[in-house]
């Protein structure tokens, strides 16, 4: 909660951790991220809502290894939230 009031990047120290587990942090995190507003009025952003997160770890090649993994597979649960949370007058039953 401390860092929703934080205007800027918020860094997640995942060095002691093992990677795996850095990695799905990492994965919850964008998860997270996820909002549906395409058919609401657009709201002013507050301090911290959209800050990046970055995951801190000790092992080299990891960011490399999310983009190319781990990136792919949440945009595509972001692409399947957004076929379900359409409404019904712009995605047909047909369509979907």
């Amino acid at each position: 909660a401390e860092t929703a009031a934080v205007d800027g990047p918020v860094a997640l120290l995942a060095s002691g951790l093992p990677p795996a587990v850095a990695e799905r942090m990492a994965i919850g995190a964008d998860l997270r991220s996820y909002r549906f507003d395409r058919h609401q009025t657009p709201k002013p952003r507050k301090p911290g809502e959209d800050a990046p997160l970055v995951v801190v770890g000790a092992e080299s090649g990891a960011a490399q290894r999310f983009a190319a993994n781990d990136r792919p597979l949440v945009e595509a649960g972001d692409f399947a939230r957004d076929l379900v949370n359409e409404p019904a007058n712009i995605l047909y039953p047909e369509e979907f």
